[in-house]
């Protein structure tokens, strides 16, 4: 017995079955009801697909859009057959296909083509020139710029006239005040005229000098030529001052044909405005240029962070380096932990009991306690100084300072600004894994550089010994670079080195593209001299290179110029351009943290 039989069971069992029939049999008689009202109301709707088409014919003909066929003119307007018919004219109107008829001509020729003008008809014409249209009124940017908009005060005085000055030729040398009539003329008149009455004739458009006649005295003719001498010589003396020399103008010795410049530039394809320069200064000769006496001070670090093992190689180092000081230096030692202890109180020149004394200073140093940097080296600013003579000092340490101010940027910023680049500061560090942010920053931002031992102890001596060989012969001192105002140009270091005949002075710098020569002014101190250095170098005369080493180490030694501006005093402005540097150029941000 299927499903559907044992449900019909059970419902018949359960007394339901009729029911269900009767719910079935209602809903038939309902649907055919709805299914003859359907058809008796919408029997019109063709059903069929004859009847479809047909809907679809008549749609397209009444809302088809007319079409406008243009034909020859000169042909008789057709009326199309399938538009209008004979049957459409009974049912337009009575006479309209005679109408038709009317209208359908040939066009003329003078209505389609111009008639010629003949030339005969302009003889006795008289052909009148266009008016002339006024010139408008030129803008003058000046006038819209210096216009009054706002008047605050009442004009009650009116305008003056406008006043053109002549153009008056210049006359090479003329003096500053001229005379109505020559020294000469008067100088004729007063030695030939009568003395009792004469008269200067000025020169035309001049006043006319009239002298009066003498009451009681004749004119003393001697004394006038004296007076007039004396004026001569004054003018003469005028005269002399648009001759004047260089050395009258200015007291800096040129020094361009002692000095000898070196350029290297570079162009980058991703920078379209600017290019990248270095440039190498050197002394032209040996015999040029004298060598410049000098105050050297080596300051050593004696905290317990150095170690006995480095203190060793640095006093060794320190020794032999005082056994070669130039006679004309003078030298001083010192060491340092939470404050500075010097061998000499003042400077000593370089006698053999200062040399020994200065040794024996040395080998009694002991790494031993903490390191106070700032407090050490705060004094050195004081040192007495000679105009003309340099001042440099090494500063011998592993760059930590434990006590005191011990945070690297105030060091640097707190002895920049007292120092303000008049002594020179040369920094060593003693380890690989030294302070390098405070030794390369104080350096840099006191005329001096920075050199790290990489490599172990045993090379302490040995760098040490090259950092004050290199300095030991200073050539020209406070130097100072000088660019054309507006010029674009930016070089760095702005602060630069002395000049020292063993080592080489090396700028970099960046100038406009449109830039056809760089034009600078140098000027530094040599003995009891200032001097002046004017260079003009053509870039088309520098040395090209493809290696962009010219424009990362520009960027970074703008980097380290801004950290310099920024720890003699911090601002958000300077930490920006030092970030937008490092991101533009794509250099690596040094001492990321330390700022």
């Amino acid at each position: 017995m299927g499903y559907f039989e044992r449900h019909f069971i059970e419902h018949e069992d359960d007394g339901r079955t009729s029911k269900n029939i009767t719910f079935a049999v209602i809903a038939i008689i309902l649907s055919i009801g709805l299914h003859g009202v359907l058809l008796h109301y919408l029997g019109e709707i063709p059903f069929a697909s004859k009847s479809i088409e047909e809907a679809k014919k008549f749609i397209k003909k009444r809302y088809e859009p007319a079409v406008v066929e243009l034909k020859d003119s000169k042909r008789p307007a057709e009326i199309p057959k399938d538009i209008l018919n004979s049957d459409d004219l009974e049912t337009t109107g009575v006479g309209i296909e005679s109408n038709i008829k009317n209208l359908q001509f040939e066009s003329e020729d003078s209505e389609l083509i111009p008639s010629l003008l003949d030339p005969n008809d302009l003889q006795n014409t008289t052909v009148v020139a266009p008016e002339e249209l006024a010139k408008p009124i030129p803008w003058n940017a000046r006038q819209e710029i210096l216009k009054i908009e706002d008047t605050t005060a009442s004009i009650e005085l009116p305008t003056l006239e406008r006043m053109d000055i002549l153009e008056v030729p210049r006359i090479e040398q003329a003096p500053d005040l001229t005379m109505s009539i020559s020294q000469s003329e008067i100088t004729d008149v007063l030695t030939g005229a009568d003395s009792d009455e004469f008269l200067i004739a000025a020169k035309p458009g001049a006043i006319n000098i009239v002298a009066p006649k003498p009451i009681d005295a004749k004119i003393d003719v001697e004394s006038k030529i004296e007076e007039l001498k004396l004026e001569s010589s004054i003018d003469q003396k005028a005269e002399n001052l648009y001759k004047e020399t260089q050395q009258e103008i200015t007291d800096l010795k040129p020094l361009e044909d002692l000095l000898t410049v070196n350029m290297e530039t570079f162009s980058s394809r991703g920078d379209n405005d600017y290019k990248y320069f270095k440039l190498q200064i050197n002394r032209a000769s040996p015999d040029i240029l004298p060598q410049l006496p000098s105050d050297i001070m080596i300051v050593q670090d004696c905290s317990a962070s150095m170690t006995e093992q480095k203190l060793y190689f640095c006093r060794q180092a320190i020794t032999n380096w005082l056994e070669n000081v130039p006679k004309q230096n003078r030298i001083n030692v010192a060491s340092f932990r939470t404050e500075d202890e010097m061998c000499f109180k003042e400077w000593k020149d370089a006698s053999p009991e200062n040399i020994k004394a200065a040794q024996d200073f040395v080998m009694k140093m002991k790494a031993d306690g903490n390191t106070d940097i700032y407090g050490s080296i705060k004094n050195l600013v004081d040192m007495p100084t000679i105009p003309g003579r340099p001042i440099v000092i090494l500063v011998i340490s592993d760059g930590y300072s434990t006590t005191g101010v011990t945070a690297s940027t105030a060091i640097i910023g707190q002895f920049s600004r007292l120092n303000e680049g008049k002594i020179s500061v040369f920094t060593l560090g003693t380890i690989k894994l030294a302070n390098e942010y405070l030794l390369e920053q104080l350096a840099y931002c006191n005329r001096g550089s920075a050199t790290i031992v990489t490599k172990g102890r045993w090379d302490i001596p040995v760098e040490i010994g090259n950092v004050l060989e290199s300095v030991k012969r200073p050539v020209l001192i406070d130097l100072r670079l000088m660019f054309p105002e507006n010029s674009g140009v930016e070089v760095y270091p702005s602060m630069t080195e002395n000049l020292y005949l063993d080592r080489e002075l090396v700028i970099y710098g960046r100038y406009p593209k449109d830039k056809e020569k760089l034009v600078f002014q140098a000027v530094g101190e040599s003995i009891d001299k200032s001097c002046d250095m004017v260079f003009d170098i053509p870039f088309g005369t520098a040395i090209t290179v493809k290696d962009k080493t010219i424009e990362e180490i520009w960027a970074k030694q703008k980097i380290y110029s801004l950290m310099g501006d920024y720890a003699k005093k911090p601002s958000v402005d300077i930490m920006n351009q030092i970030n937008d540097t490092a991101r533009i150029y794509d250099v690596k941000l040094p001492y990321r943290g330390r700022l």
